[in-house]
């Protein structure tokens, strides 16, 4: 019971840290990548106020990783907008970590992703498409494997491998 509370207790205080806007990017940005390593679902409503707030751009993506890292659907939306930051670097976490939120019934979301002009979007895209659960995921990164870019073709192939594995 005392460490359920002491848990309590750092995950509060990480939140805290994280929305004080007193407080500088970095000291925010760390208590983002804590609370990604927490998995803990009560930090969801702050990662994602944050993350579609007016942040640095460091902040906001590792906001978007730990969203990823944490996978409680109640994140979606704040991702859904992230992937349309005007930052790569925000963009690209919060792309990957849409995957596991994307079922058939959004699978139409990743599409002008997975044909986006820079090949970091493409790249996220297909990585989303391999963790999501869109029953044509294999037929997706097939044709994957046609990107003009050696990278992509790469993350295509890579997902591929994953499947075959799983």
């Amino acid at each position: 019971r005392l460490v359920t509370w002491t848990k309590s207790k750092k995950l509060r205080r990480l939140i805290v840290a994280l929305t004080d806007e007193r407080l500088n990017a970095d000291l925010r940005t760390m208590a983002a990548i804590g609370l990604g390593k927490t998995g803990a679902k009560e930090a969801t409503s702050a990662l994602c106020d944050v993350l579609t707030g007016h942040g640095s751009a460091h902040l906001r993506r590792q906001c978007a990783a730990a969203l990823g890292r944490i996978e409680d659907p109640a994140g979606f939306d704040a991702l859904l907008a992230a992937a349309d930051d005007t930052e790569i670097i925000v963009r690209r976490p919060a792309i990957s970590a849409l995957g596991p939120r994307i079922d058939d019934s959004r699978a139409q979301i990743l599409g002008p992703l997975l044909t986006d002009p820079e090949r970091d979007i493409r790249e996220a895209a297909y990585v989303a498409v391999g963790r999501s659960r869109i029953t044509d995921k294999l037929g997706i990164l097939i044709r994957g494997l046609a990107d003009p870019d050696d990278n992509v073709r790469s993350i295509a192939a890579a997902q591929l491998g994953f499947l075959r594995d799983s």
